[in-house]
């Protein structure tokens, strides 16, 4: 799990960029600021080049894209203070907050006191093996099925549900295969891999439909998504759909990117 400060580096970091690009931005924008006044139903625009300066210089049809850069850089002032105000924050709460994480606390202990102590927040890995021994009934396979196992020694039902897992391991991303969930309107569905997001302890379903050329498994299948979504699993959120068909067969380099932008 990401803790505060690490998402506040990040945090910082990106401001940091805006910051600079603003300031940069700003350096070029025109001087003065603009007036805008409604008289008679009429909109008309002035430029105001010294503060002092209450009604401006009117601005014609002709130099509207002074309107633009006038306002923009109002904008851009705005967004500039809130800014500086957030990164001084974050830079007062990075030298003052302890650089340690709570979940570290239990890992600085040594061998016997660590075995006396119950920890009241878990580690990473407390966390991690926990959700691996969660337990679950089985989808049983039918006599004379193919048989794929994995290269953790699992069985499971198709070869590019072979490949998928054997990435996930390969790239040490933890997942369950076909762990059930209950769908209201549809029913008990065996994902075909439950995967974990250790570093913000976020699961996904991972779906993953082989056949869609045939027009009964498609069918069946739309409905089944449909049923994740109206009950909350959203793809992109909860949801990971990845599909294939006999002219359009798995592409392990696409798989690869999937893990790699959720899990690593």
């Amino acid at each position: 799990m990401l803790s505060i400060r690490d998402e506040l580096l990040k945090r910082q970091q990106l401001y940091s960029t805006l910051e600079n690009d603003i300031e940069k931005k700003l350096k070029t924008a025109p001087c003065g600021s603009l007036r805008i006044s409604n008289k008679d139903g009429r909109v008309q625009y002035y430029h105001r080049r010294v503060p002092s300066e209450r009604s401006g210089t009117y601005i014609s049809a002709k130099e509207r894209n002074l309107v633009s850069e006038l306002a923009q850089k109002e904008y851009d002032n705005q967004l500039l203070r809130i800014i500086k105000k957030e990164l001084k924050a974050i830079d007062y709460y990075l030298r003052v907050s302890p650089a340690q994480d709570l979940k570290e606390v239990y890992e600085t202990l040594h061998g016997k006191r660590k075995e006396a102590v119950i920890p009241m927040i878990e580690t990473d890995e407390m966390y991690l093996q926990r959700w691996l021994n969660m337990e679950f009934n089985k989808k049983g396979f039918e006599d004379g099925a193919p048989e794929f196992i994995t290269d953790k020694g699992e069985r499971v039902r198709s070869k590019s549900e072979m490949i998928i897992a054997n990435l996930l391991t390969k790239l040490d991303v933890p997942y369950l295969y076909e762990v059930p969930v209950f769908l209201n309107g549809f029913g008990n569905v065996y994902t075909d891999f439950r995967v974990l997001d250790l570093r913000q302890r976020k699961e996904y379903y991972w779906e993953h439909l082989g056949m869609m050329d045939n027009s009964n498994y498609a069918d069946r299948n739309v409905r089944k998504i449909t049923a994740y979504e109206l009950n909350g699993f959203f793809q992109g959120e909860k949801l990971i759909i990845t599909y294939e068909t006999k002219n359009d067969p798995l592409n392990m380099r696409h798989i690869q990117k999937i893990i790699e932008h959720y899990f690593l």
